[in-house]
């Protein structure tokens, strides 16, 4: 531990206080919760694969998706977005994002739609159903496989 004088430890605890209190006004992001998501209905779903500027993301496992998926659906998880830098032209570019999991609780729907928020992505949306709501409501699954 170091000791100073009295008169040194206001000096530098001025200055060091200040600098803590900009950086937390001017360095900080919003921070997005699950009330920042805005939901997507099966019907706004359909209308994905016939909107070119609507993304249609999986959130699920690989497998999972291979194993069937919403049709003009990706593949995305949340290794890959990039908070530093919004590095997904595709993502940029589109009107509107929605992200789907499994099923309403699938947690890894919500974590990406949350870092996609957080990423600066702001047309983000969920469709909270997910393939369990998709296929109950009539929806094909597709698969990538000739």
């Amino acid at each position: 531990m170091l000791f100073l004088p009295m008169n040194q430890k206001r000096q530098i605890a001025g200055p060091t206080l200040l600098a803590a209190l900009l950086s937390a006004v001017v360095g900080c992001e919003a921070n997005v919760s699950e009330r920042d998501l805005d939901p997507a209905e099966v019907g706004q779903v359909l209308d994905a694969a016939q909107s070119p500027g609507t993304i249609l993301i999986d959130a699920r496992t690989p497998s999972a998706f291979d194993r069937g998926h919403i049709p003009g659906a990706v593949n995305l998880n949340i290794a890959d977005v990039n908070l530093e830098s919004r590095n997904r032209p595709d993502l940029l570019a589109a009107d509107r994002i929605i992200v789907y999991g499994q099923n309403p609780g699938d947690p890894l729907a919500a974590g990406l739609a949350l870092r996609l928020l957080e990423a600066g992505y702001g047309a983000t949306t969920i469709y909270r159903g997910g393939v369990d709501d998709w296929t109950a409501t009539g929806g094909d699954l597709v698969t990538d496989a000739p």
